[in-house]
């Protein structure tokens, strides 16, 4: 009898057991069976539980066990004994065996795997209908015995579904447990821990780490894009080129002026560069979106926090390698198309008689060019300007080639690779991952060989030095190496797209005599200078946990960041053709510029939590402090004349007027600087049967940006929810609705964020610049053996009573998994910045310097998100789908740097990235038509004409004017758009059948506004600042007056018909197929005589479609419509690669 009370009383508690992990080590002679048992109690964290009258009959053993399993220890142990053991948790309970039962005479054996094909260890055997079951042991194998090769076995497992499987008259049975659809009881990182996602309280997401895995992209930031509700990751002005970073934000606006300010991003609760780190190394990404989640890291915090969290080795695992590929060619995505050379002339002759003036092209220019249009062969592509060393070019000779200059200067294809390897495993006590990755993409340019390299080294080590304490080290190394070209300075705009768009198509490539033209600038690019960049980035951190009681944690935390930059950038002379010489030498002066800057930063967070269940109410309670401190150097040297050009070196330059700094004159923009922060911070969580659930924050918190006595202040923050899914009312929509949780949270933080970011250090304190005179009078020049004196002039007036902006965030949110199947989080916020940091009322000229930076904006951001997925099991069928969605606008309430409201200025009032401009009316059709509208002199006095643009009236005075560009008097200017994207969304699907699967992932955003300024879409805007495409083809004249684009006027496009309107806003909305995924994972059977498991191949597209409007008039990615469209173009990329496990 007391055998059952105790046997269902364990059953109730529906644990499963944990594995045969732990090891024996016993050799005895005649030895009782209950020794046995007290050896193995001794060695193991099992209990053997039996009756003393249980072991009558039995008889004394031989046993002789060097590091077995427990599974052989109990095998040996039981062997002719009249015994039969169960396994219940940590429980071994010995029965008498059924004296009517048949011997055990078969054993069925076999592996149990996870859904991606590795070992489970700790899965209950059983067969059914019995007494007898077992565990998998570390590589997640079993052996049981059983009466005969009949019967059904289950397989049980903690967040798996339980499997019964038919043995007919099998030895071996091998199964793959599938995950439980339910995400309630999921594992969610948060602030300093982990939650059940069924408890949690703020708006907080996460992905795993496989999502963003086996696609060609540089850096996680790329990966990110489209893949979470409210994060807001947009392509920056670094374009496609090689590892070029992302821009990511978190829930909209962070400023007054629309600043996009990104979150905390912590990796394993180290402060990291996103961009530094291998997407291969990461488990899972957690997002905490509101004030309330992101309360405990205080003032780190204020703008969302990005947990990521990388892989870790799993106790009791043999050491497993993982080695994985990539290998991509990409081809550029919507390049400009330019119209050939004779087109160009006969549009700029157009624009040029618009205007009254003469034809730009000669008669003999046009024939030349129509001549060599027709038959290259039949011409030479330029000929000598007569009385001059130099081949025709521009005018007034005119070169008569026929290029197409972004065909010329990029690549068809370039390519990449990446390569990581991982071994990760480990015993009862410690675990570990280690991983190595390679990250080579190279660039576009067809004369240059630009490129982006990363390596990356992390390594993870846990250990349990007792029961009672626990300790970790994470250590990462990144090295990244790019190599871009010298931009060109003035003569390219600092931008070579803005130099290639620009380059006339009848200037040559390679003159008569095979050399590099020099108006092409190909000799520029690929001599003339580079910029090669080092960037070291080596991180530590350590962990200990003390766990003096059940429920009391004492954790203390040290994160320690250096960095350490340096760059040289050479300009150097180069060769090109003229006509007496084909390899003549430009006059450039040689100089080289290095560049050397160092961070470091450290991070202290010690704290301790204490938790406790007392029936159905369940308490957390957690206090600790967090310090940081960031500090700054650089030194920076420059020089002219090198010795020698294939040797830049500042040791090897003749320069007489050298520059050598430590950066505080600002000539890098960056001074160095050194600042710290302080938060004490406490966290009470309490939860009833969780069914109500409440959170409250507060942090005290300290920066030395700001005076003493404006340096601290206190934040405070509370969530609750309400899982009504838990009440008993709710029971019978239980089938449907398996949970509904109602969310709210509101709470506040500190924010120093956009004084970081603008290198505005200490506003309160008065500094002075440091300049060299100009006034070539000073008795001391150079020339007479001195120097010019520095002078030194006040830098800004202090800010003494500055202190933190203060941003406040209210979230309400919903939880719902419905219909088995589907799953929907939603939330909807407003977020206030008040105390914002800006310029106070504009101070008079005479005083000679800025205004100081007092807390005197505000603003207010609304918003929703949403994610919605779904997973299904359709037989041997998998499918998921996830997708989701943000919106938010923002607007100015206060702001007193501009009491006069100028449009031009942010002002009180204003919806954050609206555009003021002119609303279209259409085109002049006829002169009597521009006669009797109202006049335009006051946006262009040159007069217009049939095929200008006319601009509406707004305020019915009868012209067309300006105003004084304030909100009262803005003439008849309006807000005509915003650039503010609405709705930006991600989309993935993923369907597996056997080893096949296949993953689609789309993103965009909706509407957005872009005002197009410059010739990439207005086409000609003056003589050597345009571009003709065949889009411009478009365009009023005459015999086309429907035409989208207005006529052509060399000397008044800008200024008249190409001002910012309505009629030529483009709406930059868009959704692209942003990867195409097929992969096979080959069957273990055929791979493993070579130690190779879940080998997985695949192939990969990368920006395979996209749909949009923008193109039906210009050619440039809507994602690169920025402040222009001058940026390297973005790629579709092409790739394969393998997965694999070495065992």
């Amino acid at each position: 009898m007391k055998f059952v009370v105790f046997f269902v009383t364990l059953a109730c508690l529906q644990a499963s057991a944990t594995g045969y992990a732990q090891q024996v080590t016993l050799s005895e002679k005649n030895i009782s069976i209950k020794k046995v048992f007290t050896a193995i109690q001794k060695q193991t964290n099992y209990i053997i539980w039996y009756e003393d009258e249980v072991l009558r009959g039995t008889h004394n053993i031989n046993i002789s066990l060097d590091h077995a399993t427990l599974q052989q220890a109990l095998t040996d142990c039981f062997k002719d004994q009249p015994l039969t053991y169960t396994i219940v948790d940590k429980t071994i309970v010995v029965q008498k065996r059924n004296a009517q039962a048949p011997a055990v005479n078969v054993t069925v054996k076999g592996q149990v795997s996870d859904e991606n094909g590795l070992p489970l260890p700790g899965v209950t055997v059983k067969l059914k209908g019995s007494s007898t079951s077992m565990a998998t042991d570390s590589k997640g194998n079993y052996a049981l015995s059983i009466p005969d090769a009949h019967g059904i076995l289950t397989f049980s497992f903690v967040g798996y579904q339980t499997s019964e499987v038919e043995i007919n008259g099998r030895a071996e049975i091998n199964i793959q447990l599938v995950l439980l659809k339910s995400d309630l009881s999921e594992v969610v990182v948060v602030a300093f821990g982990t939650q059940k996602k069924v408890d949690l309280t703020g708006a907080v997401d996460q992905v795993s780490g496989k999502d963003l895995q086996n696609r060609p992209v540089p850096n996680v930031g790329s990966a990110l894009q489209g893949v979470m509700a409210g994060l807001n990751v947009t392509t920056n002005y670094g374009g496609g080129a090689p590892g070029s970073a992302k821009t990511i934000n978190v829930r909209g606006f962070t400023g007054f002026n629309g600043q996009l300010a990104g979150p905390l991003i912590l990796v394993d609760g180290l402060e990291t560069d996103i961009n530094s780190i291998n997407v291969n190394d990461i488990e899972n990404i957690s997002l905490l979106k509101d004030a309330a989640s992101s309360a405990v890291y205080g003032s780190r915090a204020p703008n969302g926090v990005l947990l990521i969290t990388t892989k870790q080795g799993k106790k009791n695992q043999p050491a497993r390698f993982s080695y994985s590929n990539n290998f991509a060619y990409a081809k550029p995505l919507n390049v400009p198309q330019m119209s050939n050379s004779l087109v160009f002339a006969n549009t700029m002759n157009e624009a040029f008689a618009n205007a009254g003036q003469p034809p730009l092209f000669t008669d003999d220019a046009i024939s030349r060019i129509t001549t060599y249009v027709q038959n290259p062969n039949a011409i030479p592509n330029t000929i000598p300007v007569p009385g001059s060393n130099q081949w025709a070019s521009y005018d007034p000779v005119f070169g008569n080639a026929n290029n197409d200059w972004f065909k010329i200067y990029l690549k068809k294809t370039s390519t990449s690779q990446q390569h990581n390897f991982s071994v990760d495993g480990g015993s009862d006590k410690i675990t570990y991952f280690v991983g190595f990755g390679a990250t080579n993409q190279n660039g576009l340019f067809n004369y240059f060989n630009d490129s982006y390299k990363r390596n990356n080294l992390r390594a993870n080590l846990t250990a349990d030095l007792n029961k009672y304490v626990t300790f970790s080290v994470k250590t990462a190394f990144s090295q990244e190496n790019n190599v871009s070209p010298y931009n060109g300075g003035s003569n390219t705009g600092s931008n070579f797209f803005h130099q290639i768009a620009r380059l006339w198509p009848n200037l040559p490539l390679i003159d008569p005599n095979g050399g590099y033209d020099p108006t092409s600038y190909i000799p520029q690019i690929q001599q003339g200078g580079s910029n090669k960049s080092r960037t070291n980035n080596s991180r530590i951190g350590g962990d200990i946990i003390i766990k003096p009681l059940p429920g009391w944690n004492i954790t203390g935390q040290y994160t320690y960041n250096y960095q350490s930059y340096n760059q040289t950038s050479t300009v150097l002379p180069y060769y090109y053709s003229t006509p007496n010489n084909p390899q003549t030498l430009s006059n450039t002066i040689s100089s080289v510029a290095q560049n050397y800057g160092l961070t470091s930063y450290y991070n202290y967070n010690y704290f301790t939590s204490y938790e406790k269940q007392i029936g159905g109410h369940y308490f957390k309670v957690l206090v600790g402090q967090q310090t940081e401190q960031k500090t700054y150097s650089n030194l920076y040297g420059y020089n002219q004349y090198l010795y020698s050009t294939s040797l830049p070196s500042l040791a090897l330059t003749s320069g007489t007027t050298p520059i050598v700094t430590d950066g505080a004159n600002n000539i890098n923009s960056v001074p160095p600087y050194s600042w710290a922060t302080s938060s004490s911070i406490g966290r009470f969580n309490y939860n009833y049967k969780e069914k109500y659930l409440i959170e409250g924050n507060a942090s005290y918190m300290g920066t030395s940006l700001f005076p003493q006595n404006t340096r601290y202040h206190w934040f405070t923050s509370v969530s609750a929810g309400w899982n009504v899914s838990k009440e008993s009312f709710f029971e019978p929509l239980r089938n449907h609705i398996a949970n509904l949780k109602f969310r709210a949270s509101y709470g506040g933080l500190g924010d120093i964020s956009s004084l970081l970011t603008q290198n505005s250090f200490y506003p309160y304190l008065s500094n002075l610049q440091v300049n060299q005179a100009n006034n070539s009078q000073w008795i001391f020049t150079p020339s007479s053996g001195g120097r010019l004196p520095s002078v030194s002039n006040p830098g800004n007036l202090p800010s003494p009573t500055i202190t933190w902006a203060k941003p406040s965030m209210l979230d309400i949110g919903i939880d719902v998994d419905f219909l088995t199947d589907f799953s929907l989080t939603a939330d909807w916020y407003n977020k206030t910045i008040k105390d914002q940091f800006a310029p106070s009322t504009t101070p008079p000229a005479t005083l000679g310097v800025s205004a100081p930076t007092v807390n005197a904006a505000a603003s207010t951001t609304k918003g929703w998100d949403a994610t919605l997925s779904w997973k299904h099991q359709f037989n041997q069928v998998r499918v998921m789908l996830r997708a989701n969605m943000g919106h938010y606008t923002g607007t100015i309430t206060k702001y007193d740097g501009n009491p006069a409201k100028l449009i031009n200025q942010p002002y009180a009032g204003e919806p954050m990235g609206a555009i003021w401009g002119f609303k279209t009316v259409g085109k002049f059709q006829t002169q009597a038509q521009v006669n009797s509208s109202p006049d335009q002199t006051a946006i262009n006095g040159s007069g217009y004409k049939p095929g200008d643009i006319q601009y509406a009236d707004l305020n019915g005075d009868g012209k067309i004017t300006y105003g004084s560009k304030t909100v009262g008097d803005p003439g008849d200017q309006a807000i005509i758009g915003n650039t503010t994207p609405k709705y930006l969304y991600g989309f993935n699907a993923n369907v597996g059948w056997k080893g096949i699967d296949i993953g689609i992932f789309i993103q965009g955003q909706g509407h957005t506004d872009y005002v197009p300024g410059n010739n990439y879409f207005w086409g000609v805007t003056s003589e050597y600042q345009s571009t003709v495409t065949p889009k411009m083809a478009d365009r009023w004249t005459p015999t086309n007056t429907n035409g989208y684009f207005p006529r052509l006027d060399i000397n008044n496009g800008p200024g008249k018909n190409q001002v910012t309107q309505s009629g030529y806003l483009l709406n930059a909305a868009y959704m692209r197929l942003k990867n195409v995924q097929l992969g096979y994972t080959v069957p273990d059977k055929f791979t493993q005589k070579l130690h190779v498991y879940q080998l997985r191949l695949y192939g990969s597209v990368d920006n395979l479609a996209t749909i949009t409007g923008v193109f039906k008039h210009q050619y440039v990615d809507p994602e690169l419509l920025q402040s222009d469209e001058k940026i390297y173009p973005l790629q579709r990329t092409y790739s394969f690669g393998l997965q694999m496990n070495i065992k």
